[in-house]
């Protein structure tokens, strides 16, 4: 199987300029998107590629299938998780691999056996011209700014971010410091009235959410519906990403519209983004082909 690689040498403390080195001593075509223009790589191999491996967290992967959604590049995506949730790979069942030879070579066999699907691609329309691609999930509330606080974070200082398990406890902290602050008097949702005690919503194309949780085993990627789930304070969203319950579902619908009152942070397949005050829709924008291995993404109940 023809294989081109797509890696973040960002994610991962390291292991990506590791995993980009071990790719190309592989032979396999590489880009290093931070150093290359990738729509140009992408064109330059497309007629050799059979699939693009997409190397990094789940920021990476939703770019990474934008691109190949817009220029209408046939190859099936797989995404190699380095980033701290990896959702969109644990949906698709692949787990992190040894950054090592070994590892790079068990990967490759695992691409070989690997069995296509389509999952849905959305799109958030917003004021000023806003396009900005979801794969997996948007939320807004409680969870969008503890991603935001994490983001800050880790740009203040990097060295803190070494590894996966330590990143989520950095990211625990982040939920501990953050303080209730309902949605109902800085956001309506159309089709639908906020109680005063919800503190955030999601809308997920995928079930797997927050690095590995199971938000909700009736989500799926490829029927071209997104579903809205709500919580309550930070009790609720502990409780909707532990196994004792499944948070409120609203809706499962083609297709949302919704306006912001003020300002407000969102979280776009776990990368930070500040809604200006005005109207919003979230539209389906066609699907893309990827890569599933491996066994279920979700933990049991």
């Amino acid at each position: 199987m023809r294989i081109g690689c797509v890696v973040n040498p960002l994610s991962g403390g390291g292991a990506g300029r590791r995993l980009l080195r071990l790719l190309e001593d592989e032979g396999l075509p590489c880009c290093d998107p931070t150093h290359m223009d990738i729509s140009a790589w992408w064109q330059s191999h497309a007629s050799n590629l059979q699939v693009v491996l997409g190397a990094g967290g789940d920021g990476t992967i939703s770019w990474l299938s934008h691109l190949a959604a817009r220029h209408g590049f046939p190859q099936a995506v797989v995404p190699w998780p380095l980033g701290t949730g990896n959702d969109c790979a644990r949906h698709l069942r692949w787990r992190p691999g040894p950054v090592s030879c070994q590892g790079v070579q068990q990967f490759v066999q695992q691409i070989a056996q690997a069995e296509a699907v389509w999952v849905d691609r959305w799109q958030l329309r917003g004021p000023h011209g806003l396009q900005r691609s979801i794969s997996h999930y948007c939320s807004i509330g409680r969870d969008a700014r503890i991603a935001h606080a994490f983001h800050r974070l880790r740009l203040r200082r990097p060295g803190l971010f070494r590894a996966a398990w330590s990143n989520k406890g950095l990211y625990a902290a982040c939920a501990l410091m953050d303080s209730s602050r309902p949605l109902a008097k800085r956001v309506s949702i159309a089709h639908w009235d906020i109680a005063p005690a919800i503190d955030g919503v999601v809308w997920s194309n995928i079930p797997s959410y927050a690095g590995g949780n199971c938000l909700d085993r009736r989500i799926r990627a490829d029927d071209g519906r997104l579903d809205l789930h709500a919580y309550a304070g930070i009790c609720g969203l502990s409780l909707a990403l532990s196994t004792w319950r499944t948070p409120r579902l609203i809706a499962k619908a083609k297709g949302y519209t919704f306006h912001c009152h003020s300002p407000l942070l969102a979280q776009c397949d776990g990368e930070p983004l500040v809604l200006a005050p005005g109207t919003y829709a979230i539209v389906h924008d066609g699907c893309l082909r990827m890569l599933r291995a491996g066994a279920c993404p979700c933990r049991e109940a």
